[in-house]
């Protein structure tokens, strides 16, 4: 389906979504825009018109086929130092101003962007819940990426984001250049989380008296997964939860989700599960 297809929808109607509230694992709710219907077609129609403008470089792992949070975890093996940043509500920072900017650069037809700002946002914002906005939030990242990119190139360093999820690692050097990476969110237009903000080092000569208080000595977390060596795992706390839902004989859709999900990160632990469970 092509965006032609609906040109009468798309000039006389506008989109509709159903808001819902999704918790968050660190408190509080996430709002959720679930398009109607009719606004779901229509965006889908836009996806498939515009996802040609961009082919986005391998620093992105998020909303792209075929990386998943394991590709973005393994990007980083090796490093012993790294710097997470997570920026603040990603998509609700994210306005029509940004995306007519980035659409202008790549001399997107005005009549498209006309369409795209008016059936691809929801409350002034990208709406998380509608099949455009990861493709636009990428879009929209695209010097971020770049800015990154180049200096972890100079560093011999390794640059991955996710969404919202910005992860630099390397060596020792990557930690002299946090003003700089600071710099660079907010020069775009993003607000650093500082609570989710942590340097990790796996360096035994590094005291924690090196750094501020924002650095602390565990595996490296990367999009949720554990990264240390030459592995990448579940996270321990994890594991020891999941293992004590299967002891007590707790086998219900829940945690059969979750031993496949152990089982796509470390084949070994999920047979185990499954063995358990049987």
């Amino acid at each position: 389906m092509h965006i032609d297809q609906f040109a009468d929808d798309i000039k006389k109607l506008r989109p509709k979504y159903e808001k819902i509230y999704i918790p968050k694992r660190g408190g509080g709710t996430r709002d959720i825009f679930i398009p109607d219907k009719k606004t779901l077609i229509i965006q889908k129609a836009i996806l498939r018109d515009i996802e040609t403008i961009a082919e986005f470089p391998p620093c992105v792992m998020a909303f792209r086929k075929g990386t998943s949070i394991l590709d973005n975890a393994k990007a980083h093996l090796g490093n012993p130092y790294m710097i997470r940043y997570d920026i603040m509500n990603f998509f609700d920072t994210i306005g029509k101003d940004k995306v007519k900017d980035e659409l202008k650069r790549r001399n997107v037809d005005a009549s498209l962007t006309k369409i795209i700002l008016k059936w691809c946002f929801g409350g002034g914002h990208l709406p998380q819940g509608a099949p455009t906005s990861p493709f636009l939030a990428n879009l929209v990242c695209t010097n971020l990426d770049k800015r990154f990119s180049a200096i972890a190139q100079i560093l011999g360093a390794t640059y991955t984001r996710y969404a919202d999820d910005i992860i630099i690692s390397g060596g020792k050097e990557i930690v002299k250049y946090r003003t700089i990476f600071r710099r660079i969110i907010r020069t775009e237009k993003f607000t650093i989380n500082y609570y989710k903000t942590r340097v990790t080092v796996l360096d035994s000569h590094t005291t924690r008296q090196d750094y501020s208080a924002e650095w602390f000595r565990n595996n490296h977390i990367v999009t949720g997964l554990a990264v240390a060596g030459d592995s990448v795992s579940v996270r321990e706390a994890y594991l020891n939860e999941l293992w004590r839902k299967i002891r007590d004989g707790e086998d219900n859709p829940s945690t059969r989700g979750k031993i496949s999900f152990v089982n796509f990160i470390t084949p070994n632990e999920g047979a185990k599960m499954y063995r358990r469970l049987k």
